[in-house]
């Protein structure tokens, strides 16, 4: 099992697609799957005489128990990934991979989402044997009863992010035993429940539990459970936000937000706006005035902005969409009530997205040549990494010792992970025609074939 491992992850990182600047591109040769090519190959059959089978000709009873067998054997699916996941993971391959985490690692592997692929790391870590310190036999998964569930197809995925936050939600000071009593009994249950009814028994174990709420109360469990994230931006425009906030900081949220979110009625005007309206309006007043009071800490030299860059035929139309460098877009027309604010930055490009050069003699990048850069590369030019601009930092292509230059064509932005990865192991980069290139070493490819970072294409004006 463990060669069979190796060639699917060597075959799937090995074989990704690269881009490379223009000329032929290297044809690299699969490796052998052997015995697993075989199976994959069968699977492949199966699936497609599965898409392809005509079930007018069944009953309604017949056609049921189809879906029922059919969806218990995808549900099995995520036993085998994560197999070959959890390989992954113990041959250190996203490190290997100059990759910060497993599911950033997946995510350019397979295309997913970090989010999913980070979900599928942590599954495979609950789930899957974990090898003994001693060389020995290996050691059962964490949840074992959740992972027995999972091959035999019993439960789908949100079953399995219930229980795995159950049991990461279990007060501190459950024994070993006691967690495995609960993980078992609530396997079992998950197998004759829907998602919808196993979130209630899972309400009702921690409840259970702890009765009294006092375990969860202690200062190290809201530490623990403390969480605040803005999700992406969707097609509509709109970023979802979600979290826990301990009672301090939204006492302190609270009383920032209530003079802010006030009703503002007047004689003729009533506020007719609803009270979920009044507080988002609020918080966006209360980081309005955070950017243009100048007290936030400063960050890679430079004070916090909103950078934002607007082609120039979009602003003479007041029309289109904006480009924010944490990512995501903002209406021009919105824009242009803001544009006056204090830490608001527009950025104006030209139809050749040409940005203006600036000083030649500094050693690091001033303030305007690092707007200017996030305006060009949006993030870390790194191939694969999603580090928005606004936490890289600016690298030279070529060495201030060597170059004496910092201008827009000598810089590149960087997150602070991958800028000094390639220092250390003699990555060349360049800048051609305002895109910038990251050449390998002989010993990581003999062709040294140059390649871009493409995950910020979408957002490039």
């Amino acid at each position: 099992m463990a060669a069979i491992t190796v060639a699917v992850v060597s075959t799937i990182v090995e074989a990704r697609p690269v881009a490379q600047v223009e000329g032929a591109p290297v044809q690299v040769a699969p490796p052998d799957l052997g015995g697993l090519g075989e199976i994959l190959d069968r699977l492949t059959v199966v699936m497609d005489e599965l898409v392809g089978f005509d079930s007018t000709g069944l009953s309604n009873a017949a056609l049921e128990l189809g879906i029922q067998r059919y969806v218990e054997q995808e549900r099995r699916s995520p036993a085998g990934r994560n197999a070959l996941v959890f390989e992954a993971m113990m041959r250190v391959l996203p490190q290997a991979r100059r990759h910060r985490s497993t599911g950033t690692y997946l995510r350019e592997l397979l295309r997913c989402s970090a989010a999913e692929g980070n979900a599928w790391a942590r599954q495979a870590e609950e789930l899957q044997p974990r090898p003994a310190i001693s060389g020995g036999d290996p050691l059962p998964p964490r949840l074992p009863e959740t992972a027995r569930a999972v091959t035999d197809g019993a439960i789908c995925d949100r079953h399995v992010g219930l229980l795995m936050a159950t049991m990461r939600n279990l007060p501190t000071d459950v024994g070993s035993e006691e967690r495995a009593d609960w993980e078992a009994l609530l396997a079992r249950q998950a197998r004759t429940l829907d998602p919808d009814g196993l979130d209630l028994a899972c309400k009702h174990v921690l409840a259970v539990v702890d009765p009294d709420g006092k375990e969860g109360s202690r200062e190290h469990e809201r530490a623990r459970k403390r969480d605040f994230t803005i999700g992406r931006q969707g097609l509509d425009g709109m970023t979802p936000v979600r979290g826990l906030l301990t009672p301090t900081a939204a006492a302190m949220l609270r009383s920032a937000l209530d003079p802010l979110a006030a009703p503002q009625s007047t004689k003729d005007c009533p506020d007719i706006r609803l009270a979920g309206q009044r507080n988002h309006d609020a918080l966006q007043e209360l980081s309005r005035r955070a950017l243009a009071s100048g007290d936030l800490p400063v960050r890679h030299g430079h004070h916090a902005t909103m950078l934002v860059i607007i082609r120039l035929e979009d602003l003479q139309a007041r029309t289109g969409l904006a480009s924010v460098a944490h990512g995501g877009h903002i209406p021009v027309s919105e824009l242009l009530h803001h544009a006056a604010d204090t830490g608001v930055v527009p950025i104006v490009l030209d139809s050749d997205a040409v940005v203006m050069h600036y000083g030649e003699e500094q050693r690091f990048g001033d303030e305007h040549q690092r707007r200017a850069l996030i305006a060009m590369d949006i993030g870390c030019t790194w191939p694969g990494c999603s580090m928005p601009g606004v936490f890289c930092e600016c690298a030279h292509c070529v060495a201030f010792r060597i170059s004496k230059k910092t201008s827009i064509d000598d810089l590149a932005l960087m997150c602070c992970y991958h800028h000094h990865y390639a220092d250390a192991h003699d990555w060349q980069i360049t800048r051609r025609k305002g895109r910038v290139w990251v050449i390998p070493p002989t010993w990581v490819d003999p062709q040294q074939v140059p390649r871009t970072n493409e995950f910020f294409k979408p957002l490039r004006t």
